[in-house]
């Protein structure tokens, strides 16, 4: 079956329904998206080893799965295969920017890239930027005074910076956030926990706390990365989550898959049903806020009507 774009007409229209506030949104908040032109996008990765997708995952793909699952927003993040080239998220976002923000990636290692930072908020029209020290096991980049003018550039543009982190890392980001209150975190996937039984989970409770910095918010994904059995709806990995809701509180959690279609590592349903359905301790309340309202109040999106 072809590929066809959606209507830009229609998804404008039911972005102006959400901002009316007729109903709560879902938003997705950790999507990548990529082209199969790798002339055009060549692909450049930081580490060896990271081979391009085959895949098709393209925005126009991603469309149409949000039409069809009611997807209304999402935070589109770079793929590692493009490393500091970020045109093609950029590019995404000027086609759809009341669909749309995103988040490119940035050397850690750059003499300036607080410069570079601000070009890609100011003129590519993204929203932050992701960080990721899990590629990095043995550096330690993520609080070094190397980095303090990027966090503070981060402060005076409003960018906000998911992070992609080992537990063992964590402690390097709470230095930064205790340092650089005002720049909002997001840290991915539950933090990378290693998941065991039952708790004390030593390493995990670096990311527990975090929960006192309020400018700290956790992604509730990757269930299945964590979990040891790979089996849905990842039970063992409810005794840490439930103690990740505990402390954060379901304010300050979001929603995200990651792939596209058929690249995904479960289906779009099922991760819509694993917070609506197979989360226990999840409120009926609670879930409004986690699948859409709490990144409304984290990224700046366009005003709609």
């Amino acid at each position: 079956m072809p590929d066809t774009p959606p209507s830009r007409r229609r998804f404008l229209l039911a972005g102006t329904a959400l901002a009316a506030g007729s109903t709560a949104p879902i938003i997705d908040t950790h999507m990548h998206v990529w082209s199969l032109d790798l002339k055009r996008y060549p692909p450049q990765p930081p580490e060896p080893g990271i081979r391009p997708q085959t895949e098709d995952g393209s925005l126009e793909r991603y469309l149409e799965e949000m039409k069809a699952h009611r997807v209304d927003r999402a935070v589109l993040v770079q793929i590692r295969q493009y490393g500091w080239d970020n045109r093609y998220i950029s590019e995404c976002v000027r086609r759809f920017p009341r669909l749309f923000v995103g988040h490119g990636l940035i050397d850690p290692h750059h003499p300036n890239n607080a410069a570079v930072l601000e070009r890609e908020v100011r003129q590519n029209g993204l929203a932050g930027m992701r960080l990721s020290p899990i590629y990095q096991p043995r550096e330690q980049w993520l609080n070094a005074p190397a980095n303090y003018p990027l966090w503070r550039k981060a402060e005076e543009l409003g960018a906000v910076f998911n992070v992609f982190i080992a537990p063992a890392q964590i402690p390097q980001l709470e230095d930064m956030v205790r340092r650089f209150p005002r720049v909002k975190v997001v840290v991915d996937h539950l933090g990378r926990p290693d998941v065991i039984a039952r708790p004390p989970w030593v390493e995990n409770d670096s990311l527990l706390r975090l929960a006192r910095y309020r400018n700290v918010w956790v992604k509730f994904t990757e269930l299945y990365t964590a979990s040891k059995t790979k089996a849905y709806p990842y039970l063992d990995v409810h005794p840490f989550g439930r103690s990740v809701y505990d402390v954060f509180g379901p304010r300050r959690l979001l929603f995200g898959t990651g792939m596209v279609d058929q690249t995904r590592r479960i289906p779009l349903p099922d991760e819509l049903r694993l917070i609506r359905e197979d989360i226990p301790f999840f409120a009926d309340h609670d879930k409004e806020w986690i699948l859409g309202r709490n990144a409304l109040a984290i990224w700046k999106w366009p005003r709609t009507g």
